[in-house]
């Protein structure tokens, strides 16, 4: 059962730190840092729990964010 919850944490902690790391580089693409948050559990976490790899969600959402930034259309 120790392993198991440790096996949890460690996950928790390395979803953490991609989300994180997502957000950063999110910063500059959004008006706000809330609009990074709510897109990224839009678009990253519902694709996630939809059985969407997480690295193919995150792909998509930055590909998307780059595609609404004005000065790239």
């Amino acid at each position: 059962m120790q392993e198991l919850i440790k096996a949890l944490i460690k996950a928790k902690a390395e979803f953490e730190l991609v989300k994180t790391m997502c957000l950063a580089w999110a910063g500059n693409k959004f008006g706000h840092l809330n609009h990074a948050v709510n897109s990224y559990q839009k678009h990253v976490i519902d694709a996630v729990l939809r059985g969407v790899s997480e690295m193919e969600a995150i792909q998509a959402w930055m590909e998307g964010a780059l595609a609404e930034l004005p000065e790239l259309n």
